[in-house]
């Protein structure tokens, strides 16, 4: 092979063609191979002993404790179950029937006074008295007086 090779190099529009040399390298690689080759042999005895162990380990049991505590009160809402430190605390209701004695308002009267002014005709006799004093002056002229 040829160390050197012409290459063609296109031209640019208003340019000569111009050529150029290509230097080609060489490159080493390494290949590996294994090849098993024996150069001994071993031979191999199994056997079981058997030996007794105590373990003390930790075993943690939980036993839970019923109580059933008496209330007996009424109440508006069915009560959440709660917790107080390790007790869980949960409420049992039932419905009863509750018989009572209430007043039940039936009726209201209402008294309302009212005023009413009517003319009414009546026929009485009024008396009336009437006094006339008449009074006579030395020069004898006479005067009348009328009092009702």
């Amino acid at each position: 092979m040829n160390e050197f090779e012409k290459l063609p190099i296109v031209p640019i529009a208003g340019q000569e063609e111009i050529s150029a040399k290509k230097i080609v390298l060489m490159e080493e690689r390494l290949k590996i191979d294994l090849k098993k080759v024996e150069t001994g042999s071993v031979q191999i005895h199994k056997s079981v002993i058997s030996e007794e162990v105590t373990h003390h380990i930790p075993v943690i049991s939980e036993q839970v404790l019923i109580e059933h505590k008496p209330i007996n009160q009424y109440v508006t809402t069915v009560p959440e179950a709660r917790v107080e430190g390790d007790t869980t605390i949960i409420s049992v209701v039932k419905e009863v029937l509750v018989v009572e004695k209430r007043l039940m308002l039936v009726e209201e009267i209402h008294l309302t006074k009212t005023k009413t002014e009517t003319i009414t005709a009546i026929n009485e006799t009024l008396r009336k008295y009437e006094v006339e004093i008449n009074r006579i002056d030395s020069e004898q002229t006479q005067q009348s007086t009328i009092i009702n």
